[in-house]
């Protein structure tokens, strides 16, 4: 946050637009879960929200869940993502589910753990077998998933905002000092302030 401030041209997070139905500041954001529970219930149970941590277990063949303390530890990431008013957070596509990929395959390796200290108090003489057929289906479910990329049903379509009209003459006059003839690099912009202005 302190290194996106600081390339913002006010003293504001440059994001907070993207929870502007719950506040435009993190204490109204806070007081929102208070006083508007049912409004944010009911954006974290739309379907998109509800897919994302489905989609998320799916290619670890949902072991996370059986080492739910690993798995805690994603819980606030899944909410900041969940709670932003764009679909694309909570797409699978885009990387807003990378920092928590790390979590959900080390609570799915720890799952499986889990299940062969289960399966070895339950069964001494076999229970380690449990453990070793969770391993073998996550391989499976993880190869069979990942042939299948994308979200679990087709969410809004991917947009770009417009600029605002303070920031587009500053990036109109960026464009005039680049010479007509100069060759371009890039087939996308990658910001989402730098487009359509």
């Amino acid at each position: 946050m302190l290194t996106l401030r600081s390339f913002s041209h006010s003293s504001e997070y440059v994001y907070w637009h993207h929870y502007a139905p719950l506040g435009n500041t993190p204490l109204e954001i806070l007081q929102s879960f208070c006083r508007r529970f049912e409004d944010i219930a009911a954006l974290m149970l739309s379907p998109s929200r509800l897919d994302y941590p489905l989609a998320l277990l799916l290619p670890t063949g949902f072991y996370p869940l059986f080492a739910p303390t690993v798995l805690t530890i994603a819980f606030p990431y899944l909410l900041i993502n969940g709670l932003n008013r764009y679909d694309t957070p909570v797409d699978i596509r885009f990387h807003h589910s990378a920092l928590l990929l790390p979590f959900f395959l080390w609570a799915a390796v720890q799952g499986i753990e889990n299940l062969r200290v289960v399966g070895k108090e339950l069964l001494p003489e076999r229970g380690w077998r449990i453990g070793n057929i969770a391993l073998i289906l996550w391989l499976f479910v993880s190869v069979a998933w990942g042939a299948s990329s994308g979200p679990l049903r087709r969410t809004s379509e991917v947009f770009f905002n417009v600029a605002p009209p303070s920031a587009r003459e500053p990036l109109r006059h960026a464009l005039r000092l680049i010479p007509a003839d100069a060759s371009v690099s890039a087939q996308r912009f990658s910001n989402e302030r730098a487009c359509w202005c």
